[in-house]
Formats: structure tokens, C-alpha cells, sequence
């Protein structure tokens, strides 16, 4: 709680950067992505980035 957020919420927060990183290396292999990250599915790696994000992986990195 010294930098203002509790621990499972900087782990969210890592975990999701990572998540970032490897979609830069792996395009479009989100289940791999997820099970990389220790996401428990697909769907709760995208749920997580709604969450943090405000978008799904797709509409991220979407072309504008």
C-alpha cells in the first residue's frame, strides 16, 4: 500500500503488462498469451483488459 494500490491489484496490473509485451511477439495467439500470463482462460485475459484498458485485446490493437 506505500505507492497508493494493494498488492493483488499491482499483480493485476503486472500481470497485464506481460500480457502486453507477449502480444507484440505472438500476434493473435491470445489463449497462448493468456495461459503465458497465468490467466485461467481466454476469457478472463479479456475480461482483464476491459477492465484495465476500457477495450478488448481486439479493438486495442485494432488498425485505426
Amino acid at each position: 500500500d506505500a505507492i497508493g494500490i494493494g498488492p493483488k491489484t499491482l499483480s493485476r496490473i503486472v500481470r497485464f503488462n506481460r500480457a502486453l509485451s507477449l502480444s507484440k511477439q505472438q500476434e493473435d495467439d491470445w489463449a497462448g498469451i493468456a495461459a503465458d500470463c497465468g490467466y485461467a482462460d481466454q476469457a478472463h485475459l479479456v475480461r482483464e483488459f476491459r477492465q484495465l484498458a476500457g477495450e478488448t485485446p481486439t479493438a486495442l490493437f485494432a488498425p485505426a
